[in-house]
C-alpha cells in the first residue's frame, strides 16, 4: 500500500530517483518492461525507442528519461497493421495514465501529454510525459515516480494484452464505459 509522503519545501527539496530496478520491483506484467533503458534528460524518449526499434529492439521495450522533477517514457509494441492501430493505441495510453493516477498518491497539479507514434507498420512507440508539478503555495511534494512509472506500466501491459485478444472493441468498450480516459475523480 503506498503511503503519501511528508510535504517539503524550499529549493532543494526533490523527488525520489527514477530507477530501473525499483520499478521493475512493482512490475507485473506479461510483455511491458522486459527491458528498461534509464536515461538523464534527452529530447525524445520516443526518438531513443525508434532507434532502438529499427535496431531490432523487443516488444515491451521501455526508454525512461529522468530530468529530476518530471516523468517521460516511452514503450514499443510491435504488431501487424501498426498505423492503423494508432487510434486504439492512443486510448490504450490514456486509460494507463488513468488507472496509474487512480493507483499513486500525487499532488493535484499534474499534467498529463500522451503521444502515439507509428514509424512502420510492424511496430508502435507509445510515449508519455508526466508533468508533477508544484502544490499551490510553492511546497514541492514528494514524488514515487517509480510508483507511478510502474503503475502506467502495468496498466498498459495488461490493456495491450486485452487488445491483443479482443481487439479495438475490448479496448473502447471500457472506455466508453468509464466516459473517455479513466481520469482520477
Amino acid at each position: 500500500m503506498a503511503h503519501a509522503a511528508p510535504e517539503l519545501s524550499g529549493p532543494a527539496a526533490q523527488p525520489d530517483s527514477l530507477s530501473i530496478e525499483l520499478i521493475r520491483r512493482r512490475l507485473a506484467s506479461a510483455l511491458v518492461g522486459g527491458h528498461i533503458y534509464l536515461f538523464g534528460r534527452t529530447a525524445s524518449t520516443t526518438e531513443l525507442l525508434a532507434r532502438l526499434a529499427e535496431a531490432g529492439a523487443r516488444a515491451g521495450t521501455v526508454v525512461v528519461a529522468d530530468d529530476g522533477m518530471d516523468l517521460r517514457l516511452s514503450v514499443l509494441f510491435r504488431l501487424a497493421g501498426a498505423l492503423g492501430a494508432t487510434p486504439v493505441l492512443s486510448v490504450l495510453t490514456g486509460r494507463a495514465a488513468g488507472e496509474a493516477l487512480r493507483q499513486t498518491p500525487l499532488p493535484a497539479a499534474v499534467r498529463i501529454e500522451c503521444a502515439t507514434v507509428a514509424h512502420r507498420t510492424d511496430w508502435a512507440i507509445l510515449g508519455i510525459g508526466v508533468n508533477f508539478g508544484a502544490i499551490p503555495g510553492g511546497a514541492l511534494q514528494r514524488i514515487d515516480r517509480n510508483a507511478f512509472a510502474a503503475a502506467y506500466l502495468n496498466a498498459l501491459d495488461r490493456l495491450f494484452a486485452s487488445y491483443a485478444a479482443g481487439g479495438a472493441s475490448a479496448v473502447l468498450a471500457g472506455w466508453r464505459e468509464n466516459g473517455g480516459l479513466d481520469a482520477r475523480q
